[in-house]
Parts: structure tokens; sequence; C-alpha cells
């Protein structure tokens, strides 16, 4: 038990560096193997599990996106994760959508139907969950809220 304290307080660190992520597997809409890493190279990549009905993910998003148009960080990628099977068509339809704030080039959407990736974070809860890899696919940070983005960007640069 107690080792189990100490793991998840490792994560949810401000920044860890030097901790190989795990090995998770993402699907694109056509259910395919998603490699985020390659769609996109990038010296970062943010994770942001979440779900399109939960209005604190909503809110993330909005935090983050406004993130990106403010610093305009060309070396950073965001994943947007959707961690659960039961709904991935309605999630699909939902970022097809054209109104809401996910048609940005910083946003690469995959869905987690497989549940790896939620496995492979130990995801328990509601999102939204953040993870912040380097381009080695080692954990920068875990476990953050949106509004941290910043600070956490500031420690990086």
């Amino acid at each position: 038990m107690i080792w189990r304290i100490f793991f998840l307080l490792l994560l949810s660190a401000p920044l860890l560096g030097q901790m190989a992520a795990p090995d998770f597997q993402l699907q694109d809409h056509k259910e395919q193997s998603l490699d985020y890493q390659e769609a996109r190279k990038a010296k970062y990549y943010l994770l942001f599990f979440w779900h399109f009905q939960c209005s604190h993910c909503q809110q993330g998003l909005a935090k983050v996106e406004q993130f990106l148009k403010d610093k305009s960080p060309e070396d950073i990628q965001v994943v947007t994760i959707f961690p659960f099977a039961h709904q991935k068509e309605e999630f699909w339809a939902y970022v097809q959508d054209s109104s809401n704030q996910l048609q940005t080039p910083f946003f690469q959407h995959a869905t987690d139907y497989k549940a790896t990736a939620r496995r492979a974070f130990a995801l328990k809860g509601q999102p939204p969950f953040l993870v912040l890899l380097n381009a080695e696919n080692e954990i920068l940070s875990s476990g953050f809220k949106a509004k941290k983005l910043q600070r956490i960007w500031k420690t990086l640069r």
C-alpha cells in the first residue's frame, strides 16, 4: 500500500523527467493504430484524456487552446484522448463538428477504446487527466490541471 502511495505521489510531481512513459496504443477515427509521434514531430507531447460531455474537460481544453494561441509554441503537440469505448462514435461525431474548439492544427485526436493508455497511466476516476511527455517519450509531468500548463511550460524554457 505504501509503495502505491509513493508511486502516485511521484506521478503527480510537477516535473518528473527521466521516467519513461509506459507503452500504450491509440486509435484514429478509422480504428487504425495511431502513433502520435509519427503524425507530427514535436519536442513535447501533451496527452489530454477527456470526455466530450464533461464541462471540466471543456474548460480544460479551452485553457489549453488559449495557451497555444498566446504562446504559439510550435514544438508542442496536443493529443486529445477519449478513453471510453462505449461512446467512441459519439466522440468522433463531436470532434468532426466544426462548431467546437477542436479544429486547430495543434490538436490531434485519438481514442483509447482498448483502454491500454488508461491502464498504462493508471487512470482512475473522471477526466480530465493531463500528461506531458518529451520527444524521448519520458514523462515530464503527470496528473496536472490545464491551468498549470503555463507554469510547467515556463520551467521547461
